[in-house]
């Protein structure tokens, strides 16, 4: 079936992800807000401290840990002595699910 040309929504804006930001890459217009395009990096988990410790040593053994083989021969990357510190105020203890 033919729509009236007023019914026909615009083509899509594509987008291409480079680093950190979002770059147009389409010059056809639309009635969508462009996207602004990101300058520092924020951790989607900034409420939650506990996750955001994991992440963080996760993120310095990916950068700085040393190589070790196993016996798959893989390897695997570690780091010696690493401590996590968690307040127990209020009864609560975390609960990381992350994988």
């Amino acid at each position: 079936a033919n729509l009236p040309a007023e019914d026909v929504p615009p083509p899509a804006k594509k987008a291409k992800i480079l680093g950190e930001g979002i770059q147009e890459s389409d010059t056809s217009t639309s009635t969508k807000p462009e996207a602004k395009e990101k300058t520092e990096a924020e951790p989607e988990n900034a409420g939650n401290p506990e996750e955001q410790q994991y992440l963080d040593i996760v993120k310095d053994i990916i950068e700085n840990g040393a190589l070790r083989g196993d016996r798959t021969g893989t390897g695997t990357l570690s780091k010696f002595g690493v401590q996590m510190r968690f307040s127990l105020r209020d009864d609560v203890f975390p609960l990381l699910t992350t994988k």
